[in-house]
């Protein structure tokens, strides 16, 4: 379970932020919210980084990537730690008493939309840089306006 709730949160905490606020998280019961109201609560900013850096460095381990994302050595293991001791302290100290009763029922989806939030805050963070929100507008200078512009016409 703990290895497709890390999952579920690379995932979720790649959908863009506007993506995000427009879509509702589905808690899928009252302890799932409840343990993503804690996670939420109990993480700061330096914490979400530790979870945005694990995220791109594992993004960075897809073939398909490789020849965009650079990881450097060592980066990975870094991130795997900093992540471990994060999702290890949120579930022993922080959120016991929320995640307990999911944990006890194996409730894998209840766990994932809690993280699931907990993603799309960091993404949202991480999408206020000025640095991002201008990189990711730069593709437009390759795109033809012109011929999309004349569909609404």
């Amino acid at each position: 379970m703990i290895r497709k709730t890390f999952y579920a949160l690379a995932a979720a905490g790649l959908v863009l932020p506007g993506a995000a606020q427009a879509q509702e998280i589905a808690f899928p019961n009252s302890e799932s919210r409840a343990l993503s109201e804690c996670v939420v609560l109990s993480t700061s900013g330096r914490d979400r980084l530790v979870l945005i850096r694990w995220i791109a460095v594992s993004i960075g381990a897809a073939g398909s990537m490789q020849d965009a994302v650079t990881v450097k050595p060592g980066a990975k293991e870094a991130a795997d730690r900093g992540m471990g001791a994060l999702f290890t302290r949120l579930f022993t100290v922080d959120c016991r008493k929320e995640a307990k009763p999911l944990l006890e029922q194996g409730d894998d989806a209840g766990v994932e939309a809690a993280f699931g939030q907990l993603g799309r805050i960091a993404m949202g963070e991480l999408m206020n840089d000025p640095l991002v929100d201008e990189s990711l507008g730069s593709f437009v200078q390759y795109a033809d306006l012109e011929a999309v512009e004349a569909i609404a016409k």
